[in-house]
């Protein structure tokens, strides 16, 4: 992943885990209302991310799925051509 990329990925990251932190703990009482990680998926990538102390880990991973999906449709279009 580039960097500026990866530089991007962080902020967005870093800012939802905030915001889910905050509207959790407004939604919930006592003690169900901490959020560790979170996982988000789509339909061509899953995100992890999980927070400790200052420290925030984030995992991509590209759906095999949809890689084959796209490995398809570059060949179709190179194939058109």
């Amino acid at each position: 992943m580039p960097y500026a990329t990866a530089v991007h990925h962080a902020s967005l990251v870093l800012d939802l885990c905030a915001k889910s932190k905050k509207y959790i703990k407004e939604l919930f009482d006592q003690p169900d209302n901490d959020v560790d990680n979170i996982r988000l998926r789509t339909d061509e990538y899953e995100l992890i991310a999980a927070q400790h102390g200052h420290f925030t880990l984030v995992v991509t991973q590209e759906d095999p799925k949809a890689a084959a999906r796209n490995a398809l449709l570059i060949e179709e279009a190179a194939l058109a051509v």
